[in-house]
C-alpha cells in the first residue's frame, strides 16, 4: 500500500494594523493643513482599499470625519477655525475592516506661519486741488514674514470726526489719489498695510489737507475793510476773522498810535480763524 503525504495551508484574513506613525502635519494656515502617514505593516492579508481621516478638537470628545475616502497616504484638512486647536487619527481599511487608530501625537492650533505687516510710515500730502487729494507713504519695515498684498486708505473728515475706508479696490502701490472730496472740506489719512494674514494697524494720521486749491490768494471771509467794530468803554472786544489762502498764509494784527497800559491784547491764530481778544487789567 502506497500513502502519500500532502501540506494543508489555512489561510486567515483579517483587518489590518494601524498605519505607521508618526502622523506629519504640514502646511499649517489659519484654516487648512496637510496630513501623511505610513501604510500599515500589516495589510491583513487583504489589500489596503482606504484610509480614513478624522479630527477633533481637544476639549471635545466627537471625532468628525476629514475624508472617509483617501485612497492614497495623504490629505488636507480644511475648515479649521483660527485659533482653535485640533488632533487627528487615521485608519486603514481593507475588505475585512478597519484598523485601530493612529493618532496624532500632540495637538496642532489652527494659525498662519506668519504675523500681519507693521505700520506703513505717515502719509505725506503730495497735492491737493478742489477735486482731489493726492498722497503717498513708505512700506512698513515689517512685512509680517509674507509679502503685503495690497493697502487699504482711511480718510476722516474734520466735520465728522470718523474714519472711513476710502479705496474701492486694493491699492497696490505707495500712493494714491483721493478724488471723492468735498471742496473745502479738511481730511486726514491713514493707510494700512495687509498681507495674508490680514490687515496690520494703521499708520499714523496725516496733517490735514484741505480740498482746495493747493496756491490760492489769501482772503478774508468776511467783508471788514473800512468797517468799525465799537464797544463800550471797559468793555471786552472779541473779533473773530475767518480767512482762506494756501499755503498757509501769516496772519498778522496791527493797532493804532494810541497804546492803553491797561488793555491785554491776546491774538490767536488758527488754521481757518484768525481772533483778537482783549480786557480790562487792575491797576
Amino acid at each position: 500500500m502506497i500513502f502519500k503525504k500532502f501540506k494543508f495551508f489555512k489561510f486567515i484574513a483579517d483587518r489590518p494594523s494601524p498605519p505607521i506613525g508618526p502622523i506629519q502635519i504640514d502646511d499649517v494656515t489659519k484654516n487648512s493643513c496637510s496630513i501623511s502617514w505610513r501604510p500599515p505593516e500589516d495589510d491583513g492579508g487583504s489589500e489596503i482599499t482606504n484610509y480614513v481621516v478624522e479630527r477633533r478638537e481637544v476639549h471635545s470628545t466627537s471625532w468628525v470625519p476629514v475624508s472617509n475616502l483617501v485612497s492614497g497616504t495623504s490629505t488636507t484638512s480644511a475648515q479649521l477655525q483660527e485659533g482653535h486647536e485640533y488632533e487627528f487619527r487615521v485608519m486603514a481599511e481593507n475588505a475585512l475592516g478597519r484598523s485601530d487608530p493612529l493618532v496624532t501625537d500632540k495637538p496642532v492650533m489652527a494659525k498662519d506661519p506668519f504675523g500681519t505687516p507693521g505700520r506703513p510710515g505717515k502719509p505725506e500730502i503730495t497735492d491737493h486741488d478742489v477735486d482731489h487729494i493726492d498722497l503717498q507713504w513708505t512700506a512698513p519695515r515689517d512685512d509680517g514674514g509674507n509679502p503685503i498684498t495690497h493697502y487699504d486708505i482711511e480718510r476722516k473728515d474734520k466735520k465728522t470726526g470718523r474714519w472711513i475706508k476710502v479705496n474701492t479696490s486694493p491699492v497696490k502701490g505707495t500712493s494714491y489719489s483721493d478724488t471723492r472730496v468735498t471742496p473745502n472740506h479738511g481730511y486726514e489719512y491713514r493707510v494700512i498695510a495687509v498681507n495674508k494674514a490680514g490687515p496690520g494697524k494703521p499708520s499714523e494720521p496725516s496733517d490735514v489737507a484741505f480740498a482746495k486749491p493747493k496756491h490760492e490768494e489769501p482772503k478774508f471771509e468776511i467783508d471788514i475793510d473800512g468797517k468799525e467794530v465799537r464797544v463800550r468803554a471797559g468793555d471786552p472786544i472779541d473779533l473773530a476773522v475767518p480767512f482762506t489762502g494756501s499755503p498757509m498764509p501769516d496772519v498778522k494784527w496791527t493797532k493804532g498810535e494810541w497804546v492803553d497800559l491797561f488793555v491785554v491784547w491776546v491774538i490767536k491764530i488758527h488754521d481757518v480763524t484768525s481772533g483778537m481778544f482783549s480786557h480790562k487789567q487792575d491797576k
